[in-house]
């Protein structure tokens, strides 16, 4: 751009000029390199990329910087035209930056929302809630191990019961088996009582 050549208007750099004077006088030899940073096409452009160059960059460097232009701000500087283009092209010519700074705001009230809870958080009151719950888990288990125990003692009920008509049937068995022998007994005495008779009957015949 015409409006801003370092080389045709270098009296404008002030620092640039006294410190490359400063190299020359003490016999430094240098070279001067000169590139562009960023292109622009139009007018309003020029401030906008210098704020981006300079401002987002991190210079901040306003008295006898090396910038044509200050960069950053100072007291006297608050109304720059380069804020107000600045301003205009985030605010008015985006379609992003209000709705970035609802969801910034957003985040930030869940933020307050969430630290506030802690802020007001009683642990107190739960800690007696947990209490009451404890109470009760204890008091369940107590009854589970009643009824355990009370189980446990009608099982062993049953079995000896169970014990006990085994053996029953046990000494039953016994008994039955010894009145089955003496029924086969009496039987085999039947039998040759009547082999007996039969061949005292046959003689005589």
């Amino acid at each position: 751009m015409d409006e801003y050549n370092p080389v045709t208007k270098a009296p404008k750099d002030t620092c640039v000029t006294v410190f490359l004077a400063c190299l020359k006088h003490a016999g430094i030899e240098f070279d001067r390199i000169e590139i562009a940073v960023l292109k622009v096409w139009e007018q309003s452009q020029f401030r906008l990329g210098e704020a981006l160059v300079t401002m987002l960059a991190g210079s901040l460097v306003w008295e006898g910087g090396l910038n044509a232009v200050q960069a950053g701000g100072q007291p006297l500087d608050m109304g720059d035209v380069r804020s107000l283009d600045v301003c205009e092209e985030l605010f008015f010519k985006t379609n992003w930056t209000m709705p970035n700074f609802e969801k910034c705001r957003e985040i930030f009230e869940n933020y307050q929302r969430r630290v506030k809870w802690v802020a007001d958080w009683d642990p107190t009151e739960r800690l007696s809630e947990w209490q009451e719950m404890v109470k009760g888990v204890e008091g369940d288990i107590e009854n589970l191990d009643r009824e355990l125990d009370r189980i446990s003692e009608m099982i062993k009920e049953k079995i000896k019961m169970g014990e006990a008509v085994l053996k029953q049937l046990d000494e039953n068995k016994v008994e039955m088996q010894r009145q089955i022998d003496g029924y086969n007994l009496e039987i085999e005495w039947a039998k040759v009582y009547l082999e007996w008779v039969r061949d005292v009957n046959s003689g005589n015949a």
